[in-house]
């Protein structure tokens, strides 16, 4: 019995290293391992920065931009991300609430409602505060500057190649009530 015990006070400097190893390891992963994590949310953040100045571009793609053109569309949106970000941070709203807000704007477009009905309802199912809600009109005022920036850039021959829907908002209420009447106008014609 003697011997048994012996070879157990042999093991127990080793399994004491083995132990101490362990826990030194987890330690030092454990920052390792929350710097990952802040690493893949900036890229995802990057990501999202360049997949916003694509969607413009892919938008402008008939409009035939030049190399210098494209080149300041990312650069204005690189600002415009930035500036969105800091109300975002500043107002509390995170991935998930932009995501739930999403789902339910297209749930709500789709059964009809536009306009600032739409934005309400959206809003208020989504459960914006009044600081977040703030914080989206005023994310919604830094795209319109995006796209009207973008547009500024453009000659008069791109103009003319604009999307309707990239130009979409930029209006101003008399040229949307022109508009609406040249509609309806249009419409007695056809009838």
């Amino acid at each position: 019995m003697h011997s048994r015990f012996t070879l157990v006070k042999q093991e127990s400097p080793v399994m004491s290293k083995l132990v101490l190893s362990a826990c030194l390891l987890t330690v030092t992963l454990i920052p390792c391992l929350a710097v990952g994590q802040e690493e893949d949310g900036k890229k995802r953040q990057k990501k999202g920065s360049a997949a916003g100045a694509a969607q413009i571009l892919n938008q402008l793609k008939e409009v035939g931009l030049t190399d210098e053109q494209v080149a300041k569309v990312k650069e204005l949106n690189k600002a415009a991300n930035a500036k969105t970000a800091a109300v975002r941070e500043k107002a509390g709203i995170s991935p998930e609430i932009i995501k739930k807000r999403t789902e339910i704007q297209k749930k709500v477009r789709e059964s009809g409602k536009k306009g600032s009905e739409v934005a309400e309802l959206v809003n208020r199912e989504a459960g914006l505060n009044e600081a977040q809600v703030k914080a989206m009109k005023e994310i919604s005022g830094i795209r319109l500057s995006l796209r009207k920036s973008v547009v500024a850039l453009l000659t008069k021959e791109q103009k003319d190649k604009l999307p309707k829907e990239f130009s979409r908002g930029m209006q101003g209420k008399a040229d949307q009530a022109k508009e609406k009447a040249e509609g309806k106008k249009k419409k007695k014609e056809e009838n």
